[in-house]
C-alpha cells in the first residue's frame, strides 16, 4: 500500500459488509440480515489533515471525512456463517481479532467494541440513516464498513500489518511504502 499522499495515516481492521439488497423499511435484525449478501474482513486506512489527529466532528465534514483507502479480504456469504439474524448477531458478537505489527501481536480487538457487534452497529448506522429525508439509502453491491475493533495504529512506510481473526473470516496482511 503506498501511503505517500496520506496524511497521517492510520489502520483500523473492521468487518466490512456486502449489500445483497435495499433493507425494507421495517428494520429489525432479521431484515437487516436478509439484505446482506456478504461479509469480510477489512482495513480501512483513515487519515487526517489535522495535527497529531486532535479535531472536532465539524471539522472532519469540512475536511471530507477520514476515509483514504479500503482493503476487503475474502467473502464470506452471511448465510453461510448463521442461518438468521440472531444467530448472525451472536457469532459476530462471540468474535475477536489479533492485529499483529512485525510479527508480533500488539492489540486484541472484539467485535463488541462495535456497538456490541458489526451487525448491530449496522443496524444502528441504517436507522440513523433513515431519520434524515434525502439521504440515501443502502442498495444492493452497496459495502459498508462497520468501525475498527482495536485503537486505529500510525501507518510508517516500511512497517507490516496483519490482521487474524476468529473463524469464519480471513485476517489480511499488508505492507506499507513511500513512492
Amino acid at each position: 500500500m503506498d501511503i505517500s499522499r496520506m496524511c497521517q495515516p492510520r489502520l483500523e481492521p473492521e468487518l466490512v459488509f456486502g449489500m445483497r439488497c435495499t433493507p425494507p423499511a421495517e428494520l429489525t435484525v432479521q431484515s437487516l440480515f436478509e439484505s446482506i449478501d456478504w461479509m469480510a474482513s477489512g482495513f480501512e486506512i483513515v487519515q487526517s489533515h489535522a495535527l497529531d489527529w486532535r479535531f472536532k466532528v465539524a471539522d472532519t465534514v469540512t475536511d471530507s471525512g477520514l476515509h483514504a483507502h479500503l482493503l476487503v479480504g475474502k467473502q464470506v456469504p452471511v448465510k453461510d456463517v448463521a442461518a438468521n439474524g440472531g444467530q448472525l448477531h451472536e457469532v459476530l458478537a462471540g468474535m475477536s481479532l489479533e492485529l499483529v505489527h512485525a510479527g508480533k501481536v500488539v492489540e486484541r480487538g472484539l467485535a463488541t467494541n462495535v456497538l456490541d457487534s458489526p451487525l448491530m452497529a449496522l443496524l444502528h448506522f441504517m436507522k440513523a440513516l433513515r431519520q434524515y429525508p434525502g439521504a440515501p439509502d443502502l442498495k444492493a453491491g452497496d459495502v459498508i464498513t462497520t468501525g475498527t475493533w482495536t485503537d486505529a495504529w500510525p501507518l510508517v512506510a516500511g512497517q507490516t500489518w496483519e490482521s487474524r481473526y476468529d473463524s469464519p473470516l480471513t485476517g489480511l496482511k499488508i505492507s506499507c511504502f513511500s513512492n
